[in-house]
């Protein structure tokens, strides 16, 4: 483990929030791989409910971790992550929906209906995870939704402006990373990007950070498919 992650480890065990977070981005592909290691098959943020348990597993490792044990951060964090997937696997092992979905005759008129009303349940808990995450991350950047709600513009033209500087802004992963980090809007650069003044920044700040969070987090592909808006973060190998 890098000296820095262990001083990231500390200060998250410390209940350092910004730490912990800073912590599970820096390990979500690592958290990632374990996962498709698993599974034995490919998996994508915000379809598949085992990154979801990965990435829980991977924060339960940050604060049951101790180095007197021997083993490092990410063989530990492997073990904890492989062992919530089981046990996930396990507790699904009951359900006869998934029986359902994978019959390929469709038994029948009602066994068609239920795998309909299974899949339709399915994206939306998908959507209910993926906003509780998107809420979590706006938190920690200071941005309640009511006060995004407020911020969004009305105006066609001044919503497209905002939105070009959130693009501006996802597209570069120096100023993203930037902000994540300090949770501070680096206008000062935007300003020289877009030509957009201050004043307007510091007005649209919310909108734009939460325009530039969609389209540079993965696990925000229905926002971004309802929005309309690009991915323009870094695709993460597995």
């Amino acid at each position: 483990m890098q000296p820095q992650h262990k001083q990231l480890l500390m200060k998250a065990q410390q209940g350092r929030r910004a730490a912990r977070e800073q912590l599970l981005r820096k390990y979500r592909s690592f958290a990632r791989r374990v996962a498709c290691g698993w599974a034995k098959r490919p998996l994508t943020w915000g379809r598949d409910d085992e990154l979801s348990v990965a990435l829980i597993a991977l924060d339960e490792a940050i604060d049951r971790y101790d180095s007197d044990r021997g083993a490092s951060f990410r063989t530990f964090a492997a073990q904890v992550i492989r062992s919530r997937l089981t046990d996930n696997m396990r507790s699904q092992a009951g359900s006869r929906e998934v029986e359902i979905l994978d019959d390929p005759a469709g038994r029948s008129a009602a066994a068609r209906k239920a795998a309909e009303k299974f899949a339709a349940g399915q994206k939306a808990r998908e959507r209910s995870r993926e906003m509780a995450e998107f809420e979590s991350e706006m938190s920690r950047l200071g941005i309640d939704l009511q006060r995004l709600q407020d911020a969004s513009p009305t105006h066609q033209s001044r919503r497209e402006r905002l939105k070009g500087v959130a693009r501006s802004l996802a597209a570069d992963s120096d100023l993203m990373d930037r902000l994540l980090r300090t949770c501070r809007l680096p206008q000062s650069d935007l300003v020289r990007m877009t030509g957009v003044s201050k004043k307007v920044l510091e007005r649209g700040r919310p909108y734009i950070i939460a325009l530039a969070v969609i389209m540079t987090g993965q696990q925000y592909e229905n926002l971004r498919a309802f929005l309309g808006l690009p991915f323009l973060g870094k695709d993460e190998e597995y």
